[in-house]
């Protein structure tokens, strides 16, 4: 009756023990980014812009799991900017092949003075594995906004006109219209959004 009694209990112990080992091995522990600005943008946690942002705390996370932060970016120049975001400095390196990091302002204007609601998105891998702690660092940069800059990539080049000459003549109604091409937003795109493409012409 004994060794039946501390039988039990040693399974149990057991069973117990890869309980606990397996909620272990599947969190991480606290895990911060740093977030950094370039440009006349400032990055703040709450819609008065009082107080700033310099780093996100993702808490505690497990494989599975999804984390949502929103913080509010205004842009505090005298122009309108293009947002953009980059991510820097994985640790470990291999740590974004797990974590897959997205917001829904890329390449977005934002123009002087405003504020935007941003949300930023951290999805961890269900089969995330050896890892224990992470970090990245977050740029967030405000770019200089063209408006002949028709495909967001930060210059006003060929690619702009010929995106512009593609679709010209085209209205609202036209099949194959694309806004971007609509430079002045008049909605048609004629030879006055091709003027504004050739008067920003080389511009970075």
């Amino acid at each position: 009756m004994h060794n039946r009694s501390f039988l039990f209990l040693v399974l149990a112990l057991i069973v117990a023990i890869n309980i606990v080992a397996s909620f272990h091995s599947r969190e991480f522990v606290r895990n911060v980014s740093a977030l950094e600005t370039e440009g006349n943008i400032g990055v703040y946690w709450d819609k008065g812009c009082i107080g700033r942002v310099s780093t996100i705390d993702w808490g505690v996370l497990s494989p599975g799991q999804t984390k949502n932060v929103i913080v509010y970016v205004r842009n505090e120049g005298n122009e309108t900017i293009l947002l953009v975001e980059t991510l820097t400095n994985w640790n470990p390196a291999n740590a974004s092949q797990y974590l897959s990091f997205s917001w829904h302002c890329q390449d977005e204007k934002l123009e002087a003075g405003k504020t935007a609601e941003v949300t930023q998105t951290l999805l961890v891998s269900p089969s995330t594995q050896g890892i224990s702690t992470f970090s990245f660092d977050i740029n967030l940069e405000g770019r200089q906004y063209f408006q002949g800059d028709v495909n967001g990539d930060g210059v006003v080049n060929l690619f702009d006109a010929v995106i512009v000459l593609s679709v010209y003549g085209t209205t609202l109604r036209s099949p194959e219209w694309n806004s971007d091409a609509d430079v002045n937003g008049d909605g048609k795109v004629d030879l006055f959004d091709f003027v504004i493409v050739a008067r920003e012409y080389g511009k970075p």
